[in-house]
């Protein structure tokens, strides 16, 4: 700095990082991805660093392809936030303006972040230009990737036969490009549909394909993925410790990679079987988990999931006002942000609720909802961890 000669380090230390980052992301689905996770956290200042110098100087295609390398980093550590606030930042910067494959990449990654917090509409529209980038460019796996967000994006707004249509498009186009590792992802989303609209064999059936496909190329994340999906399965069926086997197992492999998004969902499962199984204090300190994990990482669709599953417990222990005020609240985070329960969950959420809403009375009840309703949500994660 004293020399004048920093601008030289610096251009060096981003052509370094932005290497490195390229080179890891596909690594974060192989075999070798714990080593590459704990490689990337380690040297989290250094993008950080290089990610604010390159957009410092303009250098919008640098900054671009930098962040879109560590999208996938950040969803699988739970950075959440920071991660989608530096996608958006180099994407609004002029020099990241351009319509190039990497401003395509960080806007479908930008999606997924924004997706998961909340931002339905703002997620749509990454993703649709995200689209429209790749067609122009004629991105044929682009657009394959871009196809199966949407995909995402309409089973979270319920609009299953939009979303079936999305997946199966992009099914077909993964095949053609016999890509195994994408065709097991669009294989456990059609899972997940199938599930929601209560086809418990068929749900099974693909994410059994999935987790096959998972173990053949070693995609540790999505191995245990396809787990939950079977456990989810085997729980709508009353098959409860055949969930709870499946995922165990998914859980030892998410604490190995410390896969924080993982552990949550997995602790969230494991809260509420445990629950089912007569053991409510166990139950208790596994919700908890989860929640504090999902708080912590701004997802807004699971700490609607978590709230739930917290009234489901209070109303199976007597705790009617308690239920009801939860369910209240998780029901007006989920209207503000446009993402309904499926009719399936929806119905199974009634079913458990239902001994509140009777115990209480009609006009008691809706007191009760309307009180959760009206709590701040940071009121109400507090009222859920207090016991």
């Amino acid at each position: 700095v004293a020399a004048g000669a920093d601008a030289a380090y610096r251009e060096r230390h981003a052509a370094y990082f932005l290497t490195l980052a390229e080179a890891a992301n596909p690594e974060l689905m192989g075999p070798s991805q714990r080593t590459w996770l704990d490689r990337l956290e380690e040297e989290h200042d250094n993008f950080r660093h290089a990610l604010a110098w390159t957009t410092a100087r303009g250098e919008g295609e640098s900054a671009l392809r930098l962040a879109s390398a560590l999208d996938r980093f950040w969803w699988m550590h739970g950075h959440w936030n920071e991660g989608r606030k530096h996608l958006e930042q180099v994407l609004s910067a002029p020099a990241g303006s351009a319509r190039s494959e990497a401003r395509a990449e960080a806007l479908q990654g930008a999606a997924v972040l924004a997706r998961r917090q909340g931002a339905q509409a703002v997620a749509e529209r990454y993703l649709n230009e995200s689209l429209l980038i790749r067609r122009e460019l004629g991105n044929p796996r682009g657009i394959a990737s871009t196809l199966q967000a949407l995909g995402s994006l309409a089973h979270d707004r319920g609009h299953g036969e939009k979303a079936q249509a999305l997946y199966q498009e992009s099914l077909a186009m993964f095949r053609d490009l016999g890509d195994r590792r994408s065709e097991a992802g669009i294989l456990h989303n059609l899972g997940n549909e199938a599930q929601a609209q209560g086809r418990y064999d068929a749900a099974a059936s693909l994410f059994q394909e999935a987790l096959e496909i998972n173990r053949e190329i070693g995609n540790t994340v999505w191995e245990a993925m396809a787990l939950n999906g079977l456990g989810s399965v085997a729980r709508d069926r009353g098959e409860l410790n055949d969930a709870r086997a499946f995922h165990e197992q998914a859980l030892a492999l998410q604490r190995q990679l410390g896969d924080r998004r993982g552990i949550a969902y997995t602790s969230g499962e494991l809260g509420s079987i445990a629950c089912a199984l007569g053991s409510p204090e166990e139950g208790r300190s596994l919700l908890e988990q989860n929640l504090r994990i999902v708080r912590d990482l701004g997802d807004s669709v699971w700490v609607a999931d978590s709230l739930e599953r917290f009234a489901v417990l209070a109303a199976a222990q007597g705790q009617a006002e308690r239920a009801l005020c939860l369910a209240g609240s998780a029901a007006a985070l989920r209207e503000s942000i446009g993402v309904p329960l499926t009719e399936n969950d929806r119905v199974k959420l009634d079913e458990n609720l239902a001994p509140a809403r009777n115990g209480l009375g009609e006009e008691a009840a809706r007191e009760a909802l309307g009180r959760g309703r009206r709590l701040s949500l940071e009121t109400a994660l507090e009222y859920a961890l207090s016991g």
